[in-house]
């Protein structure tokens, strides 16, 4: 399984032509996609990780659901369509959108403002969705391999 990362910033620029460029490109592409991650403003101090699933098959929910119950710093919340991941949802790909949980309302008062700064970032959250993450590669990682 490849790993591709992609920094995308589409939703806070109209038409979001870098993202238009990439569906262009990669989108007959889609069907290979194991699983897209979308990190969107985690690490927010005493704040933690809010996971949403999006067009994840049952077993890789419950995967997820599983490492999600058995973490410490992160919480399964309902999905939020704002946001980069919904180019590869809306497509169908199994999609896992990770931010803050409680940065929804920051969102018209401290971000992409003046306020938004690195200390309101708490580096252990950052290591510890880096932790979670790749422990839900390792098993999308054997789904796929028994899937091909």
């Amino acid at each position: 399984m490849d790993i591709e990362l992609i920094a995308f910033n589409g939703e806070d620029y109209f038409s979001a032509p870098g993202q238009t460029v990439y569906v262009d490109r990669y989108s007959d592409t889609f069907d290979t996609i194991a699983l897209a991650i979308n990190l969107d403003g985690v690490g927010l101090n005493n704040s933690d990780t809010a996971i949403s699933l999006f067009s994840c098959s049952d077993d890789l929910a419950r995967i997820i659901d599983g490492k999600i119950a058995a973490s410490k710093t992160t919480c399964k919340i309902a999905p939020w369509p704002q946001g980069d991941h919904m180019l590869f949802a809306g497509a169908g790909v199994p999609t896992l959108a990770a931010t803050s949980q409680d940065i929804f309302p920051l969102v018209d008062t401290v971000i992409h403002t003046t306020g938004d700064t690195p200390d309101r970032v708490d580096k252990g959250l950052i290591v510890a969705i880096s932790r979670f993450l790749i422990d839900v590669i390792g098993s999308v990682d054997e789904i796929f391999r028994r899937m091909v």
